[in-house]
């Protein structure tokens, strides 16, 4: 109380000699013996924060606020007050006031830009990470949480770019080399992600987990080193209480015991790992379940409804969304239509849809929801005008632009009405091989289907259902393709869909499309016995 009563009577002698102050936010004078009762009650406000005291803290701040609202040391340290407490809505704010007062200080932009990031608020996230760049081109920590707020929104192309300037500057930078592992496969390019991760074991020291992890989920013929002694020296560096650490060790070692041939020993640690998440999502399982029931009434009931496609234009460039369920051969297929390159875009699992369906409910005062299926009529018609506007500053001048969002085979309906020369190809893939891949899964967040056989396949059968009304209702705008075709005659998988496409171009016989066929075999009777 001692020091709020001091902080309280300070302030009013400043304001009896503070004769030439003006009104916050313009130019004032403050006085040099001003100037030193500040900066002492700065000093005061520091060692409260040393001292662990930081609701006295935040209050001799607040009062030197109240006098000088343009002291951005004394925001900044009240926004560290608030990221210390994960109140990252109260810090950004303070951030905010600090970068328009000082827009040169890396420090609060950094801080401004983490804020955001944890807020969900990209779009700003983003502005300000550009804005660091520029203030400092040579900060590699910038680059790489660009490239992962890039790989946050799937946008993978742009993560690839910013995490390789990343290590250009610090080549060194295990953080960036892990990510840009994850990044190059969730780009197809396994082979450059097993380069990646391996590279990163190199100077990883005592933090090797995320590359172990990392190798591990590769396909096995490409790992050329004894995984399983890497990860046992991983596992002895990490905190075993650590939930999301024993996760990545846990199905690690799922993986690498299967590429030996030890299927049961395998399939013993997948399902440990996987109860303890079933469990935990079961709340959000039954919702899940719920919404898949109501989208297939849904989608049935529109047999009845006409559904009008949104109006070209010449300029419009194809979206074509290649959906199928997690572990389908969705990226395979979209590597293979980007030897295209100077056709087709690959945009991979960018959520543009739903980035801007939330733009479009904000324009209009409305909640900043991401579903495009709750967009009212009245906003159509801006939807699809952001949307041109996006796809055009994303395509690069190419004609199709793909997508590959599994989550999106409930928007179809929807997409055709707002998208412009939108089209589909849908992925299917044996029931059981799929099965088995995705329960193999390590998902951090999400996919409440994924860690029980018998929900998954309830979930791959929704999903082809889903399917077969699409290509009903829309048969002009839908392809299906199987990935066993895939993997047995590519270059006639290639044909139907450059056709399907409109598009013109010779078979890239020099690429290796993969075989992920059969891997339900050597667990038929584990499968059997745990639907």
């Amino acid at each position: 109380m001692r020091h709020g009563q001091a902080a309280s009577q300070s302030a009013r002698g400043r304001q009896r000699r503070a004769g030439t102050r003006q009104s916050a936010g313009q130019n004032r004078e403050i006085s040099i013996s001003d100037q030193a009762e500040a900066e002492q009650d700065f000093r005061v406000a520091l060692g409260y924060i040393k001292d662990g005291e930081t609701r006295k803290a935040q209050m001799r701040l607040e009062g030197l606020l109240g006098q000088y609202p343009d002291y951005v040391a004394a925001l900044f340290e009240l926004s560290r007050i608030h990221i210390g407490r994960e109140e990252f809505g109260p810090a950004a704010d303070y951030l905010a006031r600090a970068a328009m007062h000082n827009p040169w200080d890396e420090r609060v932009q950094t801080n401004l830009a983490a804020c955001y990031f944890k807020l969900g608020a990209d779009d700003m996230a983003e502005i300000v990470y550009r804005q660091l760049i520029d203030l400092n081109p040579s900060y590699a920590e910038t680059y790489f949480n660009l490239g992962q707020l890039y790989g946050r929104l799937r946008d993978y192309g742009r993560c690839e770019a910013a995490l390789l300037k990343a290590l250009d500057l610090r080549p060194d930078y295990y953080d960036a080399m892990t990510a840009l592992g994850a990044c190059y496969e969730h780009l197809g390019q396994l082979a450059e992600s097993y380069r990646t991760y391996l590279a990163a074991t190199k100077i990883g020291g005592d933090r090797l987990l995320d590359a172990v992890g990392g190798l591990a989920g590769l396909p096995a013929a490409l790992v050329e080193i004894d995984l399983m002694a890497l990860l046992d020296r991983a596992a002895a560096t990490v905190d075993p209480d650590d939930e999301a650490d024993a996760g990545i060790i846990a199905s690690a070692r799922a993986r690498i015991l299967a590429h030996q041939g030890k299927h049961d020993a395998a399939w013993s640690e997948a399902a440990a790992l996987n109860n303890r998440y079933r469990d935990r999502l079961a709340a959000q399982r039954a919702g899940d379940e719920k919404a898949y029931r109501l989208t297939m009434e849904w989608a049935r009931e529109l047999k009845k409804i006409p559904v009008t496609p949104v109006p070209e234009v010449e300029e419009d460039v194809t979206s074509l969304f290649i959906l199928g369920p997690s572990r389908s051969g969705k990226t395979t297929l979209e590597r293979l239509l980007a030897t295209l390159d100077d056709t087709v875009k690959p945009g991979y699992e960018n959520v543009v849809v739903r980035s801007l369906a939330r733009r479009t409910n904000l324009v209009a005062g409305r909640l900043g929801i991401n579903n495009v299926a709750a967009l009212p009529v009245g906003l159509h018609a801006h939807f699809t005008r952001f949307y041109r506007q996006e796809l055009a500053r994303r395509s690069d001048g190419r004609k199709v632009y793909t997508t590959t969002t599994p989550g999106m085979i409930q928007d179809v309906p929807r997409l055709v009405t707002l998208v412009p020369k939108a089209k589909f190809i849908f992925l299917r893939r044996d029931v059981d091989d799929l099965a088995v891949r995705i329960f193999f899964s390590f998902y951090r967040s999400g996919n409440s289907y994924g860690y029980d056989m018998k929900t998954i396949t309830e979930y791959v059968s929704w999903y082809y259902q889903l399917i077969d009304l699409w290509c009903e209702l829309f048969p002009g705008s839908t392809l299906v393709v199987d990935y066993e075709t895939l993997v047995e005659d590519p270059a006639s998988v290639w044909e139907r869909v450059l056709d399907f496409c409109s598009l013109a171009g010779e078979y890239p016989s020099s690429m290796i499309v993969g075989d992920d066929r059969g891997a339900a075999t050597p667990y038929r009777s584990l499968i059997d016995a745990d639907r």
